[in-house]
């Protein structure tokens, strides 16, 4: 047996991996120290492989893709990164160090060529932390995982390179804190946010690691394009939140919330009311801690260099906020549940609403939409639950204010047969449709017709369509183990289908994880088996201020960016030529995959298809742009 093979087999029998594994290990001794890959790829600490390599339905990568070498971010012969963006874009790619090493720190230089894009403002460099899944994610009958990349080390937190307590640097691989078993390869995330004023052109500069008898140089090449992203948001990706952000106090929400602002998402938090003073008709807001709190993300303050904020959407206001009006238990607001439907209520809800309104108004605080929304009557299943959504609905519209949407989270809208017979599609409009402004349905095709609802968003209805996760075929999956691009597909999905926003459930869920640094499995259910599925940011340990984005967290950004290309492309030249460029990655999901109920989606599943397809769509818009003047 060679040695390459022999270490091969050694990897085996750590990882628990297939024969294929065993073979394949031995291709990264071809690697060099140092090398790079572009977004949507994780890349295994013990073998140097891709986990995409290790999807459960087969590699969807060609077999003569030697990535280590060249890839569309990187050229080993030339020692050179190579990346292409828009302007107000952030654009990434990830650094690979082979084992041994020690004390290495990293240096990104300035990138100059007809302006300066400056490192200390606009280049952020982090350490990826790895998780190791023992058990899948549940890959049947689940409403959130899909075709997972199996078991081993996920790469996903992303720790703040400057970060204390030995997470960031100086580190050495295999890494002190991580303490992976034979560790042999070392990620970093780097992202670039190309400032909104930067001239077109070529910008050239280095990535330098250091350390004790370790010293790279790698060129970095960034061709920034005559093309600039939106600050305006027009698909509203959305981080549920039931409230455990704002409990942790108002400078971590900030952080919070400008993370998600960074990545063209938006934190949409639970339960943030102001306390009461009067009863009945005379029944008011106390606004001053709320507008304390709030004030500065419904005037766009909180996304300004003033509250030490850079990026997209800068000085934007929140474009979707949640009214307080709920029944569940210690959350019920404006009055305990057990007073629904009676007079006293009703008039309760009508004031509060219209002093909302009202409040708002003075304040000025008019570009941010409220959702009257109750998470006690979420995803109906009986006819009752589906009448007190309809009751709210006509409440809030008797209010008779404007800005207000009325919400209904929607899991059985096309299969509410399966508990009310003779239940259609028709039902639930006929009951639901005269109230409801904001529809939010489940993203399975057995479940939800978007072709029901899709017409509703035109005149005279003019209303508001979102879906939230589920799984292939519909979209992509969103667990730790699933596969590196699933939230990528979702901003992309919304654009094909003529959507107007998708939405997660949670992004700070802990479940059964006793410490999600550690332990990903925080199940939603005791029946399935599900890493890390509503954990998109990470809390603070020791060393490690919160919060901290994962790389999943990444990947919804570039989806985000991905559907602001395919606008922008579809402002400049048509439809049509957006679509030619997006079907052969994508071509069908949502209601209409193409595919069975627990297939694999219709999409490719090789990240370096769908980095083309960005690369194609950035030149197509150029050259629309060209062809314009």
């Amino acid at each position: 047996m060679s040695s390459a093979l022999t270490i091969a087999v050694g990897f085996c029998v750590l990882t628990g991996g297939s024969l294929f594994a065993r073979l394949a290990v031995a291709r990264p001794a071809e690697a060099p120290a140092v090398w790079a890959i572009g977004e949507g790829f994780r890349v295994d600490p013990l073998t140097g492989l891709v986990r995409e390599e290790f999807r459960i339905d087969g590699n969807p990568l060609g077999e003569d893709f030697n990535y280590h070498q060249r890839n569309l971010a990187w050229d080993a012969a030339r020692r050179q990164i190579l990346l292409r963006a828009a302007r107000n874009e952030v654009v990434a790619y990830q650094l690979q160090i082979r084992a041994p090493a020690r004390k290495l720190t990293v240096r990104c230089g300035d990138l100059t060529g007809p302006g300066l894009i400056r490192a200390d403002e606009d280049i952020s460099v982090f350490k990826q932390w790895y998780l190791n899944v023992t058990r899948n994610s549940t890959n049947k009958d689940s409403t959130t995982a899909a075709y997972n990349l199996g078991r081993g080390w996920y790469a996903d937190a992303l720790v703040p390179i400057d970060s204390g307590g030995g997470y960031g640097q100086p580190f050495d691989v295999p890494d002190r804190r991580n303490l992976i078993l034979a560790q042999q390869w070392q990620g970093l995330w780097i992202d670039i946010y190309v400032p909104r004023d930067a001239p077109a052109g070529v910008y050239n500069g280095t990535v330098t690691i250091s350390g004790q008898r370790f010293n790279e140089v790698l060129q970095v090449s960034l061709e920034v394009f005559d093309a600039t992203l939106s600050d305006d948001f027009a698909c509203e990706v959305g981080l549920n939140n039931y409230g455990s952000i704002g409990r942790k106090g108002s400078e971590l929400r900030l952080r919070y919330y400008q993370m998600a602002h960074r990545h063209r998402l938006a934190v949409h938090e639970h339960y943030i009311k102001p306390d009461l003073k009067g009863v009945g008709a005379d029944l008011r807001g106390v606004w001053d801690d709320y507008d304390k709190q709030m004030g500065k993300y419904l005037t766009g303050a909180a996304f300004t260099a003033r509250c030490g904020y850079r990026g997209p959407g800068q000085g934007r206001p929140l474009r979707w906020l949640y009214l307080p009006f709920e029944t569940l238990g210690s959350h019920a607001w404006p009055m305990p549940s057990q007073a629904v439907r009676t007079p006293e209520y009703d008039q309760a809800v009508r004031t509060m609403l219209r002093d909302f309104v009202q409040h708002f108004r003075r304040r000025g605080w008019t570009k941010t939409k409220l959702m009257f929304f109750v998470n006690g009557l979420d995803e109906p299943k009986t006819a009752q639950a589906v009448d007190d959504i309809a009751y709210f609905g006509r409440l809030a519209q008797s209010a008779g204010v404007e800005g207000v949407y009325y919400r209904a989270d929607i899991n059985h809208m096309h299969d509410m047969h399966r508990f009310l017979p003779d239940w259609t599609d028709q039902t639930m409009l006929d009951r639901l449709g005269p109230v409801v402004d904001l529809w939010v349905c489940v993203a399975d095709f057995l479940r939800t017709d978007f072709a029901v609802l899709l017409p509703r968003r035109k005149p005279p209805h003019s209303e508001v369509v979102w879906f939230y996760q589920n799984r292939e075929p519909s979209v992509g999956g969103y667990c730790l183990d699933d596969e590196t691009i699933g939230l990528r597909t979702w901003p992309v999905i919304v654009w094909k289908y003529g959507l107007d926003g998708c939405v997660l459930w949670e992004c700070t869920f802990t479940g059964e994880s006793k410490d999600v640094w550690i332990d990903p499995a925080n199940s939603v259910t005791p029946s399935g088996i599900h890493n890390l599925p509503a954990l998109m940011m990470y809390p603070a340990k020791p060393g490690v201020p919160e919060p901290v984005a994962s790389i999943r967290l990444k990947t919804f950004r570039r989806g985000a960016q991905d559907y602001e290309y395919l606008k922008i492309l579809e402002a400049a030249a048509g439809r049509p030529a957006a679509e030619r460029i997006l079907t052969p990655v994508l071509r069908n999901a949502l209601h209409r995959p193409g595919r069975s109920y627990g297939a694999a989606g219709d999409w490719s599943h090789n990240p370096q298809d769908w980095q083309r397809m960005r690369l194609a769509l950035l030149e197509a818009i150029v050259n629309a742009k060209g062809n314009r003047k």
